[in-house]
């Protein structure tokens, strides 16, 4: 797999382990910034 990840279902821990969030709550975030046009 690209971006150095072997094991998808791994993806989340790590992403939390560097971003201190969930990736569906940075998704989520930049979601509700996208729809106020920020």
């Amino acid at each position: 797999m690209g971006w150095g990840f072997m094991h998808l279902g791994r993806f989340s821990t790590e992403y939390r382990k560097l971003f201190d969030e969930i990736p569906s709550t940075t998704l989520q975030r930049n979601e509700a910034r996208r729809q106020q046009g920020l």
